[in-house]
C-alpha cells in the first residue's frame, strides 16, 4: 500500500511512524505531509523519533514533504489511501490541495481517511470529492509533540475506529486500509454507523476542553470546582439532547464506556455525573493541555471550537435544541481568537465564566 498522511503533528506522526515502523519490509510505503520547519528537522535528524516510558523508536523509512504536490511528484505510485490529521480549519485548504495534485499528476485520487476531531470535516471531504471517498475514523492515544517529528506517546493505548461514511466507499480500499493499521498496532475497529463515531468522539473530545482554554487551568483543577465541574456536565449534556434528538447513540470506543456513561451522567445525580465526567477526563487526557487551549497559546487565527461545542449549537440549532452552555464556550473562544489581548482577562476568571453562563441560559433561541 503507498499511504500518504497530510498533517505531521502529533497525530499524523504517530501513525505514519507505526505503520512504517511496523512495515519495515517496505511492503507499505509512508509519505508525510507536513510543515517546512518538520520537514527540515526529520531530514536532518533523520527519521522520526517516537518515544514513550519503555523507551525511543527511531523511524527512517519515511518520506517527507512540505506541501502535497512535491509528494505527488515524488511518488512512484499512485497512493492507496491518504489519512488527514490537520486541524479542522485546514481541512478544506487541505482537500483542495490534494484535489489540485492528483489532477497535476494524472493519479486518481485516494480514499481519505479522516482523523480529525469534531463534526463536520468529513462533508467537507464529501462535498470536495464524493462521499465514496471518505471514511470516517478516530484516535484516542494522548501523544505530545516534544519537537517536530519527536513524539512522546503518555499512554500505550492505540484506539482507533473507522467507518464508511457512504455504502459506495470500495470495501476492498477500507479492509486494506484497516489491516495496515491493525497489523502497525492499532485497534482499527470497524463501525457501522459513521455519525456515532464522530459524535461519540467529540463527547470525549470536548470533556474539560473550552473550559480549560478559557480559564488556562488543566482538568483536575476544573473538576475540583463543583461549579465548573457542573458547568461543564451542562455543556456534555447539551450534546448529547442533540444526539438524541438527531437519533444518534452514543457507543462504546475502546475503554470508554460512552454508551453506558451518557444516560447516568444526563439522568443521575449531579454529583455522580461530575465524579464520572472527572474520571473520564482523567482517562482520556491526565494533566495535558487540551487542543482549544493549545489554539489560543500559539494565537493560532482559528479554534477547533467551531467543529467541537460550535458543531452542538449548529445542530442544536437545526434540531430545536437549546445549548447555551456550548454557545457560550464557543463565543468566548472565537472572541479570544480574534482578540488574544483579552485572554489575560479571563485568568481566574471562574466568578465570570459562571455569570456569563447565567446570562446565556436566559437567552430566548433564536
Amino acid at each position: 500500500m503507498n499511504l500518504l498522511i497530510i498533517g505531521a503533528g502529533a497525530i499524523g506522526c504517530l501513525v505514519g511512524g507505526k505503520v512504517a515502523h511496523h512495515h519495515a519490509a517496505n511492503d507499505v510505503r509512508v509519505t508525510l505531509v507536513g510543515r517546512p520547519v518538520v520537514e527540515e528537522v526529520v531530514r536532518r535528524r533523520p527519521g522520526l523519533i517516537l518515544s514513550s516510558h519503555k523507551g525511543e523508536q527511531h523511524v527512517r523509512n519515511v518520506q517527507l514533504f512540505s506541501t502535497t504536490e512535491q509528494a505527488f511528484q515524488h511518488a512512484s505510485q499512485p497512493f492507496d489511501a491518504a489519512i488527514l490529521t490537520v486541524k479542522s480549519y485546514d481541512t478544506e485548504a487541505a482537500i483542495n490541495q490534494l484535489r489540485l495534485a492528483a489532477q497535476k499528476h494524472g493519479r486518481p485520487l485516494p480514499v481519505v481517511l479522516s482523523l480529525q476531531n469534531g463534526v463536520g470535516n468529513e462533508q467537507i471531504i464529501a462535498k470536495m470529492l464524493s462521499p465514496a471517498h471518505v471514511v470516517a475514523g478516530i484516535i484516542a492515544t494522548p501523544v505530545d509533540v516534544q519537537a517536530p517529528g519527536h513524539l512522546f506517546i503518555e499512554k500505550e493505548r492505540y484506539d482507533l475506529g473507522l467507518s464508511c461514511w457512504h455504502p459506495a466507499v470500495p470495501q476492498k480500499q477500507f479492509e486494506a486500509l484497516q489491516s495496515v493499521l491493525q497489523r502497525a498496532g492499532f485497534s482499527a475497529v470497524p463501525y457501522a454507523n459513521p455519525h456515532a463515531l464522530k459524535w461519540t468522539r467529540l463527547l470525549m473530545t470536548m470533556l474539560g476542553n473550552a473550559t480549560c482554554a478559557i480559564l488556562r487551568l488543566p482538568a483536575p483543577q476544573v473538576f475540583a470546582n463543583a461549579a465548573l465541574a457542573n458547568l461543564e456536565t451542562e455543556a456534555w449534556r447539551e450534546a448529547w439532547c442533540v444526539m438524541r434528538a438527531a437519533k444518534i447513540k452514543p457507543i462504546n470506543i475502546g475503554s470508554h464506556a460512552s454508551a453506558m456513561l451518557a444516560p447516568v451522567v444526563c439522568y443521575g445525580p449531579k454529583a455522580l455525573a461530575r465524579q464520572l465526567l472527572s474520571d473520564q477526563v482523567r482517562n482520556i487526557r491526565g494533566n495535558k493541555m487540551p487542543g482549544l487551549f493549545q489554539d489560543l497559546l500559539q494565537e493560532k487565527r482559528h479554534s477547533e471550537v467551531a467543529w467541537l461545542n460550535g458543531a452542538v449549537v449548529k445542530y442544536g440549532k437545526q434540531l430545536g435544541v437549546h445549548t447555551p452552555i456550548n454557545a457560550l464556550f464557543t463565543d468566548v473562544l472565537l472572541d479570544l481568537v480574534r482578540r488574544p489581548s483579552n485572554w489575560p482577562l479571563w485568568q481566574s476568571g471562574t466568578m465570570r465564566l459562571l455569570a456569563a453562563a447565567e446570562e446565556y441560559r436566559d437567552m430566548v433561541p433564536a
